[in-house]
């Protein structure tokens, strides 16, 4: 059964994003949740620490609005697709193609004249 109060809402991943002292004020904030009979924070570590205040059962909430910014993929750029719709890529037909580069040096055709 959850107590979540007016307001409050679960934790998320993007929620969790500081550092062990961070994640330690958090759990202080809701000590009671915490399942283990003593909460100890110098025994605890930031997975423990995430794992617990993402799991519902222990019903750890924030009443801060939730993140809604995107976040950038691993190559550091934003996309506006929604995850699992198919990317298209347009190609207009009345582009040309780049000519060629010009070969330096004497064409092996080349004729001297003389």
């Amino acid at each position: 059964m959850s107590s979540q109060g007016q307001g409050e809402r679960l934790y998320t991943e993007e929620d969790l994003v500081g550092n062990k002292n961070e994640l330690i004020k958090l759990v202080q904030r809701q000590q009671s949740k915490w399942p283990e009979e003593k909460f100890q924070p110098s025994k605890v570590t930031v997975p423990k620490l995430k794992s617990t205040l993402l799991d519902p059962t222990y019903d750890f909430t924030t009443n801060k609005p939730r993140v809604t910014s995107p976040h950038p993929s691993k190559s550091g750029s934003r996309s506006s697709v929604n995850p699992g719709t198919p990317k298209t890529i347009t190609i207009n037909s009345h582009e040309t193609p780049a000519p060629n580069p010009v070969p330096q040096g004497p064409s092996p055709h080349a004729v001297e004249v003389g």
